[in-house]
């Protein structure tokens, strides 16, 4: 089955949904020239990109650098990654996967930096569709599943129908088919309620899909007819081209040789005109299974070695594996028995390689994912034993912290003791020598006391004494007046 046809990533950040513009080519063309160098510039030249996608590629990607230039000339984030989504989508048209990858990862990041979740979960799920186109189902899965995280937030009933269409396409790829299909048939029925022809016309193409994957021929090519009416009523040239090889591809299945002709010219018509590479390489390896049932086995031969060389040139390997396949049974056609099992060899070598490619990377994968979690585990172990030291050196720290402050405050209080203690002496000293003046005032006052009192004593007795001689000489002394008047005044 047809693995390119199943990849419509998810266009949900432009400015108006494919095919349900505002304005027509010409409007919007006529805009261009007196715009100014804003943000609705930026939406300008993604509205017209958006307007040549399908059809003119080349110019779609014109105008969307043209709108990444400006974003980041005027500093508008979100504008680089309406460019990267819008851009990333002609890229994975045209089998680019690489290039688109590279790009889907900046936008997620720059998602991320200015912290815009609605943006976020977008991005995660058109990168998360590149790396299901790479089979890289382990990278594509975690995308998803933190997109859907985010998404569920939001409540919106568009969104989540084409969550559920990728999911679908997921699912198909990990071979899944009943999950798959249960969430095909939501999203079918989500997109129908809403009347959103260009996605509903994605959902009925990657319904069909899963539908073919189990067999279920008729119930494919009822979805894969209503999604070619869908694309020819809004004029998705890059969905038409999708059904007409399904369509091709489903009679090829089934052995209905003579009806493969037709889907697989037209086709391959509009794969040359979009430069879609993978699209024009089935078409014309189903082409060259057409004219092996005609027996045209040289035009067969050329379409499938066209086939071949578009396969190296754009290293389109699952394909080469098939081309190689129908190049072995073209060679067995023409009874060319060497050539035949050449070409059947390159195809079980490759087919081994691609095998071989795919558990290698898985085994790298999970090795990776090991060694990733082992350096998380390492990591886990460093912070908590630097945790643990972090604490332990909190503890050090506030110990030291509460001995310097006990230390300083038993020096403090030591001082304050000393300083106490010198004015207790200062003071018993000062009380000391107060008691000894006083003592020494005290005797002295004794001794002058004492002095007087011996004085006084003493005196008295000896003019008590003298008195009374002087009063015994006067009744025997003769005196003249002068000299008993001044003797009178002596006693006295």
């Amino acid at each position: 089955m047809i693995k390119t046809a199943s990849l419509y990533i998810l266009l949900l950040l432009s400015s108006a949904i494919h095919a349900q513009t505002l304005m027509n080519r010409d409007s919007l063309l006529k805009i261009l020239p007196v715009a100014k160098e804003d943000t609705n510039s930026v939406l300008l030249y993604i509205n017209i990109g958006q307007q040549y996608e399908s059809n003119e590629p080349d110019k779609a990607k014109y105008y969307y650098r043209l709108a990444r230039d400006l974003s980041k000339k005027i500093n508008y984030p979100r504008g680089v990654i309406k460019y990267i989504v819008n851009y990333t989508f002609v890229l994975n048209m045209q089998g680019l996967y690489d290039s688109s990858l590279t790009l889907n990862q900046q936008s997620v990041e720059l998602s991320r930096q200015i912290n815009d979740s609605a943006y976020l979960a977008k991005t995660l799920f058109n990168t998360g569709s590149v790396y299901r186109a790479r089979g890289q189902y382990e990278n594509a899965v975690s995308c998803y599943e933190e997109g859907k995280k985010i998404f569920s937030k939001f409540g919106n009933a568009d969104i989540e129908a084409q969550t559920d269409d990728i999911l679908q396409l997921l699912y198909t790829d990990l071979k899944q088919y009943e999950k798959a299909i249960g969430y095909g048939e939501r999203a079918v029925a989500g997109l129908r309620r809403m009347k959103d022809l260009p996605s509903l016309g994605m959902a009925l193409n990657n319904l069909g899909l899963v539908n073919s994957s189990l067999k279920n021929f008729d119930k494919a090519a009822i979805l894969f007819k209503e999604a070619l009416d869908i694309a020819h009523k809004i004029g998705d040239k890059n969905m038409e081209q999708n059904q007409y090889l399904n369509l091709g591809n489903i009679f090829l299945e089934q052995g209905e040789y003579e009806k493969i002709k037709p889907y697989m010219d037209k086709a391959l018509v509009i794969a040359k005109e979009l430069e879609a590479n993978e699209i024009e390489l089935m078409a014309t390896n189903g082409l060259s299974h057409y004219y092996t049932f005609k027996k045209n086995y040289a035009l067969a031969e050329q379409y499938s070695k066209k086939s071949l060389s578009l396969s190296y040139r754009y290293d389109f390997k699952i394909q080469r594996v098939k081309v190689f396949t129908q190049l072995s049974n073209l060679a067995f056609a023409m009874q060319d028995i060497k050539q035949g099992n050449y070409y059947a060899t390159q195809s079980a070598l490759l087919g081994d390689s691609l095998l071989n490619e795919t558990i290698q990377k898985s085994t790298l994968e999970l090795e990776k994912k090991y060694e990733t979690e082992k350096k998380d585990k390492q990591i886990i172990l460093q912070q908590s034993q630097l945790e643990k030291r972090k604490s332990l050196n909190y503890i050090l720290i506030a110990s030291a912290a509460v001995l310097l402050m006990l230390s300083l405050l038993a020096y403090r209080n030591y001082n304050q003791k000393k300083k106490l203690q010198q004015q207790r002496i200062a003071e018993l000293e000062t009380q000391q020598q107060l008691t000894a003046t006083e003592a020494v005032l005290k005797g002295e006052e004794q001794e002058r006391t004492r002095l007087a009192k011996d004085l006084h004593d003493g005196l008295g007795g000896m003019l008590s004494g003298i008195k009374y001689s002087f009063n015994t000489m006067k009744g025997n002394l003769i005196m003249t007046p002068e000299n008993n008047q001044a003797f009178e005044r002596s006693m006295d």
